[in-house]
């Protein structure tokens, strides 16, 4: 497992500590997707540089109603978090922007989920049930333990490519910059290069 461990500020952890302990106790699966899973990984773990600072932490949930949606984020209201004008943001400690973007029993066949109460703005959810798969538990802290799911590198990109698809031309630049970075650093993430030359002989 991988332990990155003293390496992230306190804000970030005491946020990860309340959404896992939150997610727990409803039952829900989730995982850190994003910038922040980025950097958690590539960075904090496997010692790539730092592409660009964030501000923002991501998850993704895996929900059978809205219902439960709203349960998560009302629980979330009484441990501190406020509210905002956008329906997946959060402020958690710090006032650190908190996205949390419900997928599975949420979404229609076309995996899009539409935002209660009009549904009038739609999200497509595709590749956040393989990047849940493929994620990577990742320990943040030590005592008391505390280990976070986080996208692999390969859900990273596959959840890139989504977005790249889905957003207008003009929003795709940090997209390419994402998928780049993660595709040049990938040989220093844990096996990978072994692997690589193990095929070559």
């Amino acid at each position: 497992m991988l332990n990155i461990s003293g390496k992230i500020d306190q804000n970030t952890i005491e946020s990860l500590g309340i959404v896992d302990e939150v997610a727990k106790k409803i039952g829900t699966p989730y995982l850190v997707v994003g910038a922040t899973a980025r950097d958690m990984l590539m960075h904090f773990g496997y010692g790539a540089a730092v592409q660009r600072a964030t501000a923002d932490l991501d998850f993704a949930i895996q929900l059978p109603d809205w219902e439960t949606y709203a349960s998560i984020t009302d629980r979330l209201v009484v441990f501190g978090f406020k509210r905002s004008k956008q329906q997946q943001r959060l402020f958690g400690p710090g006032a650190m922007p908190i996205d949390l973007v419900p997928f599975g029993g949420v979404a229609d066949d076309s995996s899009n989920i539409r935002w209660p109460p009009t549904g009038e703005t739609v999200m497509d959810v595709t590749g956040f049930q393989d990047a849940y798969a493929s994620s990577i538990q990742v320990t943040v802290r030590e005592t008391p333990v505390l280990n976070i799911p986080i996208a692999s590198p390969q859900g990273q990109v596959l959840l890139k490519l989504i977005a790249w698809s889905d957003r207008d031309a003009d929003l795709r630049q940090k997209d390419a910059k994402d998928i780049a970075y993660l595709l040049m650093n990938y040989q220093i993430v844990g096996g990978v290069l072994e692997r690589l030359y193990e095929l070559m002989v």
